[in-house]
């Protein structure tokens, strides 16, 4: 489904505000009730779900507990992932994260996140793609 420009734009501002004033409420209104979280810690996060995490309230608990555990609120804050709309989550300038993310009819419903140390190290890295001749 093509979603035009604005409208991931006002989402991912929503998420981005619901997440950062700690709102939980407005954090699940703004995620698709069937929303699929997905993270990628490489085996090397704690914490890190290892399971894909399905449905709002579920996605909304888990952030609640790890947040708890960090003992500190990250931030989010907008970025461009692979091309597309995402966020970068840090905490104190240190980056711990990044999430793509997909939005359709005005929700999130897809969050892809990747907190392993080995591909955080490239994020900010700008690599040229290639076709391969055959």
């Amino acid at each position: 489904m093509r979603v035009a420009r604005d409208e991931q734009e006002e989402v991912l501002a929503r998420f981005l505000d619901a997440f950062n004033s700690g709102d939980l409420q407005r954090l699940v209104d703004v995620l698709a009730p069937d929303v699929v979280a997905i993270a990628d810690g490489g085996g090397q996060v704690r914490g890190a779900a290892r399971r894909p995490i399905v449905g709002a309230e579920k996605i909304v608990a888990y952030l609640r507990g790890s947040i708890e555990k960090c003992g500190v609120h990250p931030r989010l804050t907008s970025a461009w992932v692979n091309g597309g709309i995402g966020a970068q989550l840090d905490v104190d300038r240190e980056l711990l994260g990044v999430l793509s993310l997909t939005i359709e009819e005005g929700r999130v419903t897809r969050i892809h996140s990747i907190a392993n140390p080995q591909k955080l190290a490239r994020v900010d890295v700008v690599s040229a793609v290639t076709r391969a001749a055959f």
